[in-house]
């Protein structure tokens, strides 16, 4: 009888242990940095580094390649982006997948597949969930793995933009589509929540998770002391903006809005200040500064 109850005892320290045991997090996303855009979805690598002190994550972070690539400025730096990188500690693989930009994105379904499938032969399947940080193309190949290995897949919104509903392609039509099939939603804003719901009835599987924040970098300071330490007016009221430099950030809807704010009472001397650079979609700089003249706000 005792040694039936140390045998059980044995069995259920096992199952405990094994419940406890570091899970193996298969992450995919479109949008992560490299070695030449070290800020392209920064986010979603900060993510998965803090999660990387709870579980074991491997990150698959296909490049879009095709010979028309080496001919445009803007992705010929994509050619020395390695396959295997370690990025402070998290394993970082960038197969490449045929993509033709702007044009016939539908054929990524298939290459940004046959992708991933090339590093999982090479590193194996033993994975417990497929995290993916994207929607298109990352969810129909989520949705592909989660048959093949019979794990859950998981999707995190990050903007309403990964919902496509710009486009005039079948992009929208597929992520809404591979919502449904989602096994969890992660939305950053009961915005995105609600959108997702509408067109993929996801509600009842959706958690809403805010972008978190590193306290060790981003602290409280004095504001008068952070006025002194970079040179700004103490009895200047300062709007600021931070984002990359392309325009869905918003930027000019902030300067129009100006017009109309500096001409209230006690506004006269506020300021837009704007902290960013180039973005994967361009650099909006020269609109910018056009529609500053254009508004006649210069000096203000």
């Amino acid at each position: 009888m005792a040694a039936c109850c140390v045998g059980r005892v044995a069995a259920e320290k096992y199952r405990l242990m094994n419940n406890l045991k570091r899970k193996k997090i298969l992450a995919i996303s479109y949008l992560f940095p490299n070695s030449t855009q070290p800020n392209h979805g920064i986010f979603v690598f900060n993510r998965l580094k803090a999660m990387s002190k709870y579980a074991d994550i491997t990150v698959i972070n296909p490049i879009p390649n095709s010979p028309v690539h080496g001919k445009i400025d803007k992705f010929k730096p994509l050619k020395q982006v390695a396959y295997l990188a370690n990025m402070k500690g998290l394993d970082v693989y960038h197969p490449r997948y045929f993509s033709i930009p702007g044009h016939l994105k539908s054929i990524e379904v298939l290459s940004y597949r046959l992708a991933v499938l090339s590093v999982l032969k090479e590193i194996g399947t033993d994975f417990d969930v497929i995290d993916l940080h994207w929607t298109f193309p990352d969810l129909p190949t989520g949705s592909y793995l989660s048959k093949k290995l019979n794990i859950p897949f998981n999707v995190t919104l990050r903007g309403m933009e990964a919902f496509h509903l710009q486009d005039s392609g079948l992009r929208k039509h597929i992520v809404a589509h591979y919502l449904k099939k989602v096994s969890k939603v992660i939305s950053l804003s009961e915005e995105m929540a609600i959108k997702a719901n509408e067109i993929s009835q996801t509600r009842s599987k959706t958690t809403v998770i805010r972008n978190g924040v590193d306290t060790d970098k981003f602290y409280y300071i004095n504001p008068i002391s952070c006025r002194e330490k970079l040179g700004l007016p103490l009895d200047e009221k300062i709007i600021l903006g931070v984002g990359a430099l392309i325009y869905r950030k918003g930027f000019d809807l902030i300067i129009k809005a100006l017009e109309n704010l500096l001409i209230q009472d006690g506004l006269a001397n506020t300021k837009f200040y704007i902290l960013g650079a180039e973005g994967p979609e361009g650099d909006y700089r020269t609109e910018l500064s056009n529609f500053i003249d254009k508004h006649q706000l210069q000096k203000m």
